[in-house]
């Protein structure tokens, strides 16, 4: 009998190095895929806040000039000692004013995000803080300034802020 030398097909070890290879590519599509999920959540919640910001700051804008909102609680602004000692509308007092995260803002909100289906934020809790300014940048203007906090799954704080002004009567 002949044997046939010819023979067609794969080894052990050429199937074994297949499978490894294929292995590492499906591991490397995994955590692109995990990074692209973490990418989307945090868009989703920065546009949240960014919405409610916007929200907010429209509600203000659209306040008359001396309504009780438009106040200057904290004096931070054209008031008797007038902690905005560089005249950018907003308080100096504090080293964390621009973000809110002492209590040198005028006022501030709580909002949750509502839990439905299609809201990827569930469970995110987004305080939102404005600050007046009064005769900033210049007599009769009110510089309004809305910031949006919150935290992600890992306990990192997040904030994005608008900053508007508001004329009165000249």
């Amino acid at each position: 009998m002949k044997e046939n030398s010819d023979q067609v097909g794969f080894t052990l070890i050429e199937v074994l190095a297949a499978i490894v290879v294929f292995a590492f590519g499906g591991l490397a599509l995994y955590r692109l895929q995990a990074s692209i999920i973490a990418s989307n959540s945090f868009s989703s919640r920065l546009t949240q806040a960014t919405v409610l910001a916007q929200e907010r700051m429209e509600s203000l804008m659209s306040l008359p000039y001396d309504h009780p909102l438009l106040n200057d609680t904290n004096d931070d602004g054209g008031g008797v000692t007038n902690r905005d000692t560089d005249a950018d509308g907003v308080d100096d007092r504090g080293p964390d004013f621009n973000f809110g995260l002492n209590n040198t803002v005028d006022a501030i909100d709580r909002v949750v995000a509502d839990g439905s289906a299609t809201n990827a934020t569930y469970g995110i809790t987004y305080n939102i803080y404005w600050n007046i300014a009064v005769d900033q940048p210049m007599a009769n203007i009110k510089t309004i300034r809305v910031i949006v906090t919150w935290r992600d799954n890992k306990d990192f704080l997040h904030r994005t802020f608008l900053t508007s002004m508001k004329a009165g009567t000249f």
